[in-house]
């Protein structure tokens, strides 16, 4: 990133990842969907956390381009439980969760 932003200081860069602090997630398997959803909302927090803290700079960067940072008063915590927009996504996910917790209580083959 620091490169780019030598190579090309007229770009904004707007970089949100993981603090150090966040190693802990990189633990998490992912193909499980129980850790995806614990890692996407540990991410959704961290963002937030970010924003707040960066706010005076997301402001004026995001000033220069004609836009305006959302009220972070408004913006929830965490996300809301049920953030699937379709009812087909809904059903997918539990059917996903169900097959999850039953592939996770299955003995395992000798």
């Amino acid at each position: 990133m620091e490169r780019y932003a030598q190579e090309h200081p007229e770009i904004d860069i707007i970089l949100i990842e993981p603090q150090r602090s966040d190693m802990k997630m990189f633990r998490y398997n992912i193909m499980q969907l129980g850790a995806r959803r614990v890692v996407a909302e540990y991410g959704y927090r961290s963002a937030i956390a970010q924003a707040h803290a960066r706010k005076e700079e997301l402001r004026r960067i995001l000033r220069r381009h004609g836009l305006k940072l959302a009220d972070l008063a408004t913006v929830a915590a965490s996300p809301p439980p049920e953030s699937f927009a379709s009812p087909v996504a809904r059903e997918l996910s539990g059917s996903l969760g169900t097959l999850s917790a039953k592939l996770a209580l299955q003995p395992e083959d000798d």
